[in-house]
């Protein structure tokens, strides 16, 4: 599902002389294998956009506002979404959101890619627009694209931990927990090399510590450690990939009174699933099981659903409630469920703006 026009679709490679696909132009690859590959996977929506910008002349070389922009992904989405008769997936959208173009003016032809982060790029009429506005976000941006390729490479499931049923345990920073339970073994030469683990294992493990941390503050003293099973509904998050269902064991660990661990994500563009984690050997022995219920609904929707198990706690990762409309109505739901509610957000601007 992740997508960066300045990689290769297939492999995720760097390769600075990528091919693009001769008719959308939009998805690069290493080689005419990867392009081939991914032909047939690609073609019902490559086909379509090539209809729509082949009406639209100049559409590469016009530059917009970042305002402008951002309507012009949504009016190509919407477009697409008629021709095609079904809504879009999550990489489709991505191909359309994150298509390449210059992150001063969007013009999306003759682009250079910084070879830094290779996650922006600009033209040739704003290079030192560019390193002016970028250069303060250059090594974030490089860290996120790092993360991003070492899940897609199933890094995480390399990841082990040494924290076994420690109950309760207070946690100081994310650098201490890091430093106290990770296995470092198998990870010395990767403290060397370009994909520090330290990220890696941060992004990894941040939901259920984040939650831990909260409920540990504040709620405590109210858990039922009587209670064997624990129910988390995860809402409208921007956050949540199946890369990330394993971490959950640690709040299994941290939480040692709880048997039987339910995590339901909420997440209009995921698919209705269900998932069993594969816990380590401990748990199985003591019987423990994590399930993840994943539904492509609204929580206003899945409240009166069948399917719908009762929280312990609800939280939502990431969240952007300025863009959604109807966050007051969900608000309403949430207080029925009568139990706590965290929200983080990516920025203290972002809370502000939300609040």
């Amino acid at each position: 599902k992740y997508f960066n026009p300045n990689i290769c679709y297939i492999c995720k490679t760097i390769v600075y002389n990528l091919m693009t696909c001769d008719y959308c132009h939009l998805v690069s690859y290493c080689s005419q294998e990867h392009k081939r590959l991914h032909r047939w996977q690609h073609m019902q929506m490559c086909l379509v956009v090539e209809e729509i910008l082949n009406m639209d002349a100049g559409w590469d070389t016009r530059q917009l506002s970042r305002e402008d922009w951002i309507e012009s992904r949504k009016e190509l989405m919407h477009l697409i979404k008629i021709k095609l008769w079904r809504n879009l997936k999550i990489e489709e959208i991505n191909i359309i959101l994150f298509a390449k173009s210059c992150c001063i003016c969007h013009q999306q032809a003759n682009l250079q890619m910084c070879i830094k982060c290779c996650s922006v790029n600009y033209c040739n009429d704003h290079v030192e627009e560019f390193q002016s506005v970028h250069s303060s976000n250059c090594y974030n941006q490089y860290l996120s694209f790092i993360i991003e390729i070492a899940l897609i490479n199933d890094i995480s499931s390399l990841i082990k931990f040494t924290l076994l049923f420690d109950t309760y345990e207070p946690l100081i920073d994310m650098c201490s927990f890091i430093d106290k339970h990770l296995r470092k073994g198998p990870y010395k030469k990767l403290s060397d090399c370009l994909l520090s683990y330290i990220y890696v294992y941060s992004d990894f493990v941040s939901g259920p510590l984040t939650l831990y941390h909260g409920l540990r503050e504040m709620l405590f003293h109210t858990l039922n450690i009587q209670d064997s099973s624990y129910i988390i509904h995860i809402i409208y998050s921007n956050y949540y990939d199946k890369e990330f269902f394993a971490s959950w064991e640690l709040f299994l660990h941290l939480l040692n009174h709880v048997q039987y661990l339910t995590i339901v994500i909420l997440k209009m563009s995921s698919d209705t699933r269900r998932y069993n984690v594969n816990v380590c050997s401990q748990c199985r022995e003591r019987n423990r099981i994590i399930t993840i219920e994943c539904y492509s609904i609204s929580y206003y929707s899945y409240v009166l659903t069948n399917s719908y198990k009762r929280p312990n706690v609800i939280i939502g990762f990431q969240m952007n409630l300025y863009s959604n409309p109807i966050w007051p109505q969900i608000i309403l739901r949430l207080r029925e469920q009568n139990c706590p509610l965290f929200i983080t957000f990516t920025s203290q601007l972002k809370a502000e703006i939300s609040l």
